[in-house]
């Protein structure tokens, strides 16, 4: 928006700097409402302007009950979000430090090759062979 550099520069609104723009609703009950009219003013213009919704940027909030259409879908990205790993998914066949582990048709799928995790697996072996005893 196009007062927010006006707001972390001007010596006037230091006060809000130091609070870090973070309001209360004391702070709006206090707030100066004629600033914006006198902004405008001095600018040239005789009354705020107005701006059609589309211009805005401000949305509505639909509180209506969902469809079934919305409620597939809302449950399609719940699924997406609890099974969709990005790092797995930029695996390209091609390239070179792909390996037969990395497909998901391999029996080993998902194991690691690294020593990092070879020692993480013995160690988790270990404490749950002691916790079998």
């Amino acid at each position: 928006t196009h007062w927010m550099p006006q707001l972390e520069v001007y010596e006037r609104y230091a006060d809000q700097r130091a609070k870090n723009f973070e309001w209360t609703w004391d702070d709006v009950e206090a707030a100066d409402m004629s600033e914006l009219q006198r902004y405008y003013k001095g600018i040239g213009y005789d009354e705020i302007p107005k701006k059609d919704p589309g211009e805005t940027g401000v949305i509505t909030l639909d509180t209506s009950p969902m469809d079934d259409e919305e409620r597939e879908m809302l449950a399609l990205e719940n699924w997406m979000d609890e099974v969709y790993n990005e790092e797995e998914d930029i695996l390209l066949f091609d390239d070179e430090s792909f390996e037969p582990r990395d497909n998901v048709f391999d029996p080993n799928y998902g194991t690691s090759s690294t020593d990092k995790s070879s020692a993480l697996e013995e160690k988790f072996m270990k404490e749950y062979e002691a916790f079998e005893r």
